[in-house]
């Protein structure tokens, strides 16, 4: 049932989580740049924008954070079929149990446009490489 529901999952929203990386990344880079850049013409504006940040940073996080609990549930099945009372079960329970958990050890997961994991490792990757967008527009602010 988790497998199917991941896949479905996966098959209608890959391309959907593809654009709104990378838009969020875009997004995280120009923010972040003109919070800092000074250019704002009122507090109100600088505070609007890194609100605007922290919202869109926010949403990422809970998306990166759903898909990597889908994956820890999904691992955590094999544990509990490995846990369970296995060897007082019939022969076809115990192949079946056996087959949940080599299923279970390349566990299915959600991706962003089919290139990377929707997990919190992408979060941190998508943050950092923003973060060094952010830096590059700066230097090249600084040196104009």
């Amino acid at each position: 049932m988790l497998l199917s529901l991941i896949s479905e999952i996966e098959f209608m929203h890959w391309s959907a989580y593809l654009v709104n990386f990378s838009v969020l990344l875009i997004i995280f880079s120009f923010a972040a740049f003109e919070v800092t850049s000074g250019t704002p013409t009122s507090p109100a504006k600088v505070v609007n924008l890194a609100e605007y940040l922290l919202v869109s940073i926010l949403q990422m996080f809970l998306l990166c954070d759903c898909g990597d609990k889908l994956v820890d549930q999904e691992l955590s099945m094999s544990q509990a079929a490995y846990e369970s009372e296995w060897y007082h079960c019939s022969e076809s329970v115990k192949r079946t149990l056996q087959i949940i958990v080599l299923r279970s050890r390349q566990p299915e997961q959600i991706t962003v446009g089919k290139i990377a994991g929707l997990n919190l490792d992408t979060f941190s990757d998508m943050l950092s490489r923003s973060f060094s967008y952010f830096t590059v527009l700066r230097q090249i602010r600084d040196e104009s």
